[in-house]
């Protein structure tokens, strides 16, 4: 089975148009599988899930610190594979272009961990440290990573 874990301040926004259609077929049949962690629920009335950036400058990101907890919780989907064969993605418009080769490069695998972006993004340290792929599906600004991860999805399962 092909397992998504996605990583977001909006769970409700999943499965969304993915539960439709032939994905929707897919799914029901075990073909893959869909988790959301919800990013909100490590944050607390004394510590924001944003964060000013490490480095300086304008905007905010996405906390460290909360992100780290999630990606942490976000493993234990994937307890019955080898966390290192995990495509791990970060969706930032700053990142390689999701095409039809990436696409089928990521169907090959059989376990994606998706981080949904917000604000200006998340520490960069945080994405060098745990190795993220980043992934963009334009070279342009969404409100998040949400429907870039809906997209990423539902390409790559059409390429299976």
């Amino acid at each position: 089975m092909f397992k998504i874990n996605i990583i977001t301040a909006f769970p409700e926004v999943f499965p969304g148009s993915l539960d439709v259609s032939i994905l929707a077929k897919a799914r029901k049949k075990k073909i893959w599988d869909l988790n959301t962690v919800d990013l909100k629920k490590f944050s607390s009335q004394t510590k924001s899930m944003d964060d000013k950036p490490f480095g300086g400058g304008p905007g905010m990101v996405i906390s460290a610190d909360v992100l780290h907890i999630a990606y942490e919780i976000a493993k234990i989907f994937f307890e019955d594979y080898n966390f290192e064969n995990v495509e791990k993605i970060m969706l930032t418009p700053n990142g390689e272009e999701f095409d039809h080769s990436a696409a089928e490069a990521l169907a090959k695998k059989k376990c994606l961990l998706i981080i949904c972006g917000r604000y200006e993004g998340v520490d960069e340290r945080f994405i060098e440290y745990n190795n993220l792929r980043k992934i963009s599906i334009g070279k342009y600004v969404l409100c998040g990573g949400e429907s870039a991860a809906s997209v990423a999805v539902s390409y790559t399962h059409l390429t299976l």
